[in-house]
């Protein structure tokens, strides 16, 4: 449920709380009491800002709110949109930071298509900050993320030229490749390889 990643980032928010009825509410926050809510999943942030984006709260099949924020990002640029030149910062941004972003500038009644597109290009700045960091030039691309084709055309476009880029090409970069990395671990346990 997409609404539960953005209640996750950002549980004090009322706009989001609404969301839920006073019952689920009640029992969400007495169960994050007892057990914090953790993931490194970037597919629960893009599932977050669908939410805020009131695109889909609560998904009828796996994906659909991060295919949704694709294709409404899309249609920013089809609509005739120029690229971004957002200013570099130094800091780090917090998944809470972008989350909050999203949410300030749907409250302030921004186009949903803007503030899905600038989310993706956020993202990107943030791989080029992490990696500029830690001096990193060569970046592998991997995760159910990655089946964003617009995210991986902005890595492209914004990242191509400073650093070598790495992408699936046998196979998806979604979780299938858990279970293959599993069999070729049991495959070289076995001496098989």
């Amino acid at each position: 449920e997409p609404r539960m990643s953005a209640l996750s980032i950002l549980p004090d928010e009322p706009w989001i709380q609404e969301k839920f009825s006073e019952t689920e509410l009640k029992l969400l926050q007495a169960w994050r009491k007892r057990v914090p809510l953790h993931t490194s999943s970037m597919g629960r942030l893009f599932d977050a800002v669908a939410s805020v984006l009131e695109l889909v709260d609560v998904q009828t099949f796996e994906g659909e709110a991060a295919m949704k924020l694709e294709a409404l990002a899309r249609t920013y640029w089809k609509n005739g949109a120029v690229e971004f030149r957002s200013p570099k910062t130094d800091k780090l941004r917090s998944t809470q930071s972008l989350l909050r972003e999203v949410l300030d500038k749907r409250k302030e009644g921004n186009d949903p298509s803007q503030i899905a597109a600038a989310f993706h290009h956020d993202l990107i700045q943030w791989i080029a900050q992490v990696t500029d960091d830690l001096n990193i030039r060569q970046l592998a691309f991997s995760g159910g993320v990655f089946q964003n084709a617009l995210l991986v055309d902005m890595c492209h476009h914004y990242l191509g030229e400073k650093y070598t880029l790495f992408f699936h090409q046998q196979l998806s970069p979604n979780d299938e490749n858990i279970a293959f990395g599993q069999m070729i671990h049991y495959l070289i346990q076995q001496s098989k390889i």
